[in-house]
């Protein structure tokens, strides 16, 4: 069996330790179990909350964007000037016709 003051101090500090079995152990597991479980709710919780006001806030910059994005294109549809030009085409003469150009 070992000996020393090493081997002292570890054996009567395993000696302080509660029996597994011992009721003060198992309303200190319990106490500590339950505000485990209280600590995680709350960390769980808070997660949740940041995580849904991140997406809410995703949401409004979409919806921001979309909207400038047409207010953008209203406006420049309506810069557009309303009046039109001809289109004109030059089409090569077929069936041995003289090679007049066509405009439409």
């Amino acid at each position: 069996m070992p000996t020393g003051l090493r081997w002292r101090r570890w054996s009567a500090s395993w000696a302080r330790q509660p029996s597994l079995d011992s009721p003060t152990f198992l309303l200190s597991s319990k106490g500590r179990v339950e505000r485990f479980d209280k600590y995680e709710s709350s960390l769980i919780a808070h997660v949740r909350a940041a995580a849904q006001e991140a997406a809410r806030a995703t949401m409004r910059a979409e919806a921001q964007s979309a909207a400038q994005a047409s207010a953008t294109n209203t406006a420049s549809f309506a810069a557009r000037p309303t009046t039109t030009k001809p289109v004109k085409m030059s089409v090569p003469a077929f069936d041995g016709k003289d090679s007049d150009s066509l405009v439409f």
